[in-house]
């Protein structure tokens, strides 16, 4: 019983992480009604940034500020230069190649300058050793505060969704972007808006969660692919949905891995998302919609 609690928790833990990077991604959603795959390396390369900013002497709270600062600017620069070019051709595949290739650029420079092997990343207010006794279960406090950092996020975003004027603009701007530019939205402005929180999003979720996984240049891979699942089973641009999904995919994720195999646990998220695009294709929380990608 306090192994499946310890999976249980341990699961929901690195499921609310999972819905952390998937609402990176439903802010650009929300804006283009498309899914920007460069999200996994802006969140690995954030975390090197950081790691070489600590490295250099700045004490670690000012490294990940400006790490987190830089992949925002990233994030900005990638849609106004591979982005915002490609969507006036109207091209679906344009997005995909777009940020596919950023993705690639990105990943390949990491590789050139820190090389492939795993790093061990400092940890943020806790160490790696600091533990908390749940019901019997010893918790990693690292994991625990990334966690609870995921959920005041994604309650933040909630609440400036539906409760502020920026919501409403962006509400508009996802509903239809030609009648919010008609009623005086900058349109263009929202979009790169939320690219830059989108980005600065993917880099708080790395240097959060890297103390726990350690790092190399494959490491925001995997978590783009975790959170996408998250994405894909809440329904795509669902915040609610989004959390949902990702506390799926995290226990399911550890339960396979605890009681079946290891090797298998790397095709649990591809598996949930296979089963719910066949059962409801648009999400658990997800309305019936075309997604340009």
């Amino acid at each position: 019983m306090s192994f499946f609690l310890q999976l249980l928790l341990q699961g929901l833990a690195l499921g609310a992480v999972y819905a952390l990077v998937g609402q990176g991604l439903n802010v650009t959603f929300w804006t283009l009604r498309v899914v920007n795959f460069a999200h996994g390396a802006f969140l690995m390369i954030a975390v090197f940034l950081a790691l070489s900013a600590w490295t250099a002497g700045i004490p670690l709270g000012f490294a990940i500020l400006i790490a987190v600062v830089a992949v925002a600017v990233m994030g900005v620069v990638l849609e106004r230069v591979a982005v915002r070019p490609v969507i006036k051709h109207a091209s679906g595949l344009g997005w995909i190649v777009a940020t596919l290739g950023a993705a690639i650029v990105i990943e390949a420079i990491a590789d050139h300058i820190y090389g492939p092997q795993v790093r061990s990343f400092p940890g943020i207010i806790f160490s790696a050793s600091d533990y908390v006794d749940i019901f019997g279960v010893r918790m990693s406090l690292q994991l625990l505060l990334v966690a609870g950092v995921a959920l005041v996020v994604l309650a933040l975003f909630e609440l400036v969704v539906r409760r502020t004027s920026w919501g409403m603009v962006l509400q508009a701007t996802s509903h239809d972007s030609e009648s919010a530019r008609l009623r005086g939205i900058r349109v263009e402005a929202v979009v790169t808006t939320s690219f830059l929180v989108s980005a600065a999003l993917a880099a708080l979720a790395g240097v959060l969660i890297a103390p726990v996984t350690g790092i190399s240049p494959a490491f925001g891979f995997t978590l783009l692919l975790n959170g996408f699942a998250a994405v894909v089973v809440g329904g795509v641009g669902s915040s609610v949905g989004t959390l949902v999904g990702g506390l799926t995919v995290g226990v399911a994720e550890l339960m396979v891995g605890g009681y079946i195999s290891t090797a298998a646990q790397s095709a649990v998220a591809f598996t949930v998302l296979i089963l719910i695009l066949m059962v409801r294709p648009s999400g658990l929380f997800g309305k019936r919609e075309a997604l340009k990608v």
